[in-house]
């Protein structure tokens, strides 16, 4: 009899233990796909909230923090093109850094969840290269994380013009 107890307290955990995690991930992916949403578009905030609450459900996917980042990044973008001529307050200026900060983060870590993906290599390298300039070694990494891209998915023509056109902002023609 104790066999059979066993068993059955076995697939009661193993049915549990699936049944929570596919769940959470039933979750996420409501919460993400809702701030995917084109009505959504116009308001960043409820984007942003939306895709950090999917995160925070389910953070084992890639795809959620490639996401993530490009939305960090439009956000820097759009709150400094919103500036343009006037200088920052100091409260702006520490929004728009930890923007920026959490778009590297979540690009990072598209990466270390899913290393064997061009698309985030791909993704990160448009980070860092949009900090040309601006962050310390931002150049280098952009750089670095194209040819990794590049590594992975050496038949993708577009790789390899987005590295050249890394290579052409920079001003090494030769190489662009």
């Amino acid at each position: 009899s104790f066999l059979p107890l066993s068993l059955l307290g076995i697939i009661i955990v193993i049915v549990g233990f699936t049944g929570y995690f596919s769940f959470r991930l039933f979750q996420s992916d409501i919460n993400f796909s809702e701030s995917l949403k084109v009505e959504n578009l116009p308001n960043g905030q409820k984007i942003y909230n939306l895709q950090q609450q999917a995160i925070q459900t389910f953070p084992y996917r890639s795809d959620y923090y490639r996401i993530f980042s490009q939305v960090n990044l439009a956000l820097a973008s759009s709150l400094t093109n919103a500036q343009q001529g006037k200088q920052p307050s100091q409260n702006l200026q520490g929004t728009i850094i930890g923007v920026l900060q959490q778009s590297i983060n979540a690009g990072r870590t598209a990466v270390t969840l899913s290393p064997q993906s061009s698309g985030n290599w791909q993704s990160l390298s448009q980070i860092y290269r949009n900090l040309i300039n601006v962050g310390q070694n931002a150049e280098q990494f952009a750089i670095g994380s194209m040819q990794q891209a590049i590594r992975l998915d050496p038949s993708n023509p577009q790789l390899y013009i987005q590295l050249g056109g890394i290579y052409y902002q920079l001003g090494n023609y030769e190489l662009a």
